[in-house]
Parts: structure tokens; sequence; C-alpha cells
């Protein structure tokens, strides 16, 4: 390869990393250059004709993947339209990771959505709201999580539903509106309405949601979200938890969930390393232990696997009642806009919701 050439290529990655883009080689000569850079394993190719130095891609979240990748394409089809997770990206709506790697697009033409080369393309209305948000053009954000709240599991679209109460101007009843207006052209919408029901803006991760998700699907009580608690170390000062969970007996333990994003994501660090950041944490825990309740952590593991989840709030003792479940899941069927929730409950509790809604008439 020329000197030439080579320094054609290095000023295009480089550009294209300030951009916090993938780079498009814009002749065959070029494209040749990163070709053979791609085979020596220097340079990556996420998706067709798009490129990034493969040290400075493997670096990347999965998120920063699409981000990267999208900001491409945009560049190259300036009339594109992302949607769905894509969109969800740019609104900072949370998404886990296992459902990113395909991007997302608006197409206009009739049919089933499809997907081709890494490109899903979904048939949405043609005077949907479009805007731009980052240099990316965007479904809307209301639009934007209900296409992904009527696709996604439980957690997941909670997550989205909690993240939409956060960052909308709408209320939940306005929000309810514009879903079931989508809804006359598109399938899930009870389910979109009925993962709604049980949004909470006071969450804060897709984590501390998927808790609750799980909360509500094994019928234990739902926590307190956000609890505020004096320092003891430091009058004037608060600390605030994740979740206060409450026991059988009445007694609270206090809840905290623990996500590895806050170890390395430089937004949740605000300049301090992930050394100090661990260390704060331990002296936090410390601190909670004066409170005279226990402290229970709940890891990415706990929260993704129901079992596990079951297990360890069955030894803190919380409260649960297994036969709520099948109410839940029945009212979800018939009224979508309504949720069950409850701190501790009774049998005769779960008899008279049972016997105060549609189900017990069935």
């Amino acid at each position: 390869m020329s000197s030439a050439v080579e320094n054609k290529v290095a000023v295009l990655l480089d550009e294209a990393e300030r951009r916090r883009a993938c780079a498009e080689p814009a002749s065959r000569s070029m494209r040749a250059a990163l070709e053979r850079r791609r085979k020596r394993g220097t340079v990556v190719r996420p998706h067709r004709g798009v490129y990034a130095r493969a040290e400075y891609w493997h670096a990347l979240t999965p998120d920063a993947h699409d981000l990267h990748v999208m900001r491409a394409l945009q560049r190259r089809r300036p009339e594109l339209v992302f949607c769905h997770e894509s969109a969800a990206l740019v609104w900072g709506l949370p998404v886990s990771y296992g459902r990113l790697g395909t991007i997302h697009t608006v197409s206009h033409d009739d049919g089933h959505p499809s997907r081709n080369q890494g490109i899903m393309r979904h048939r949405l209305p043609g005077d949907e709201e479009v805007t731009v948000r980052e240099g990316l053009r965007v479904t809307g954000l209301v639009r934007t999580a209900f296409d992904c709240m009527r696709a996604m599991s439980f957690a997941d679209a909670l997550a989205v539903g909690d993240e939409l109460l956060r960052k909308s101007t709408l209320s939940r009843r306005e929000i309810r509106s514009r879903f079931i207006e989508m809804g006359k052209h598109a399938r899930g919408c009870r389910r979109a309405r009925g993962v709604l029901s049980y949004a909470d803006a006071r969450s804060e991760s897709w984590a501390e949601s998927a808790a609750r998700a799980l909360a509500v699907t094994q019928g234990f009580a739902m926590p307190e979200l956000q609890v505020e608690l004096a320092q003891p170390s430091c009058p004037g000062s608060v600390y605030r938890v994740d979740h206060v969970w409450v026991r059988t007996d009445g007694t609270k333990v206090l809840g905290e969930v623990d996500g590895a994003q806050k170890y390395y994501d430089e937004r949740m660090l605000k300049g301090k390393t992930s050394g100090q950041a661990i260390l704060m944490e331990r002296q936090r825990e410390a601190e909670l232990t004066m409170y005279g309740m226990p402290v229970m952590r709940l890891s990415h593991a706990d929260v993704t696997d129901a079992e596990r989840f079951t297990e360890k709030l069955t030894k803190y003792g919380i409260s649960r009642r297994p036969e709520i479940v099948p109410v839940v899941r029945a009212l979800a069927k018939s009224n979508p806009d309504a949720a069950i929730s409850f701190t501790v409950v009774t049998v005769s509790d779960v008899l008279e919701v049972l016997a105060g809604s549609d189900l017990g008439h069935e």
C-alpha cells in the first residue's frame, strides 16, 4: 500500500472516530485498502460498507456499536428514519444488550417487516412524527417506546415504560391514549398498555425495572423506590436506596441493585475511577447497616433468573403470595390498563381483587 493511500485511510478513520461513527470509504481504492487492513485484523467491518479500527471498536459497548453504524448509514442515506430499538438508543431509553446488533429503520412500503444484511425494516404510517436528535432521524419518543414495549419481554418493556414516564411531558393517561391510537395500525397494543400500567418514573435503571418485573410475575410485594435515608456520618445529607422491601412480619429490607455499567460508564463515574466507585460503594453499604435493616444486593444474574430471584427474596423473608400470579396474568388479558401492586397482601386481598374485576365473572 502506498504511503499516500495509507495516510488517507488513517485520516478517514480518525475523522470517523471524532464523529463517533464508522468510516465510509468514498472510492474503490479506499475500500480495497480497508479490506486489506481487515484481513490483517487491524480493521473491522461491522456492517456492509462501513469500517472501524479494531482496537477502537472492541473498546466500545454494544449500544455504542449500533450508534456508530447508524451515524454512518445516516450520512450515506440522509432519508433514513430509525425506529424501534435503534431509535430507543437515540432517545436514551434502556435497551438490553441482547436486543442490539440489528438496525431498525422505517419503511412506508406495504407488507410485513423484512430483514436484510443487518437491517430490519418496519412498516409505519406515512404521517408518523419524525424527530432529529444528535444528527439522527428517529421516530418520536412515544412512538418509539410503543414499538419497543409491544414486542419486548415484560422486563425489557417495563424498563422502557419507566424511562418513558421520566422523559415524556405527557401524563400516563395521555400516553395510554396515544398507544390506543397507534394500536389501530399495529399489533401488541394491549401488551404495551399492560406494561405501561406497571411503569414507574422513579426507577432509574434497567436492572431496577427488571427486579420489579420479576416481583410482579413471581407474586412478591412491590418495594418502595428511591427512598431517602439520613446519612449517619453526615448530618443534613441523605442516602437514596434503590428499594425498600417489606417482609411478611412488617419489618423492612434495604435493596440495592448492582449494575456493571456504573463501574465503567464515564457518565455515571463522574470523574471517579472504577476503584474509587467500588470503595465509595463499600463505605455506603457499611453505613446503611447502621439503620438496623438488612441490606439485600441484587446482581444482574439475580434479576435475569426468576428462580434465583425468588430464592433470594424468599431467604430475606420478602412478602409473597404466589396465588396472585394467575390473577395478574388474567387481569393483563381482560383489562390491560389495570395493575395489581401491594406491600403485604393476604389471601382475602386476592379474593377481593378477583371480586372487584371482570375476572370473577368469567
